[in-house]
């Protein structure tokens, strides 16, 4: 009987151990719902000179983006830019709506509840991204 109860309770250690020392993980669907709504992010291009974005996304996969470019301090250039979104594998994706582009895909690091930094491991040949490219984004608090 002995042997039974301390068996069982190595048993519970280790399933007990094991579940606490896992890194947490969202799966594909936690990860889509916490990247819907209006984020605001910005980069030094490798010109030198800022852009900076909003982008609201839905939860069905479609998004909208505004990106001002700079020229120094003064904005440039405005373009709007619609698409869809997805999760797979852990990864954001995106892709434009203009036929023929491929999708964008980013690894996603949270730096704190609302913050998140996205470093680009697939863009699409015809983007102003490089690959490796990185920058961080904060969700838009109405």
């Amino acid at each position: 009987m002995k042997n039974i109860t301390l068996f069982s309770l190595i048993l519970i250690t280790l399933f007990t151990g094991c579940a606490t020392t896992e890194k947490e993980e969202h799966t594909d669907s936690e990860l889509h719902s916490k990247l819907v709504g209006t984020w605001e992010g910005h980069t030094i291009r490798q010109d030198g000179n800022k852009k900076e974005w909003v982008q609201v996304r839905y939860p069905d996969g479609r998004y909208e983006i505004t990106f001002k470019y700079y020229d120094g301090l003064s904005v440039s250039t405005v373009t709007k830019e619609e698409g869809k979104w997805w999760v797979k594998d852990g990864r954001f994706n995106e892709q434009w709506l203009t036929k023929g582009s491929q999708p964008f895909v980013y690894e996603v690091e949270w730096l704190d509840q609302n913050c998140i930094e996205m470093k680009s491991i697939k863009r699409d040949p015809n983007g102003d991204e490089y690959e490796g490219y990185t920058f961080s984004e904060c969700r838009k608090m109405m």
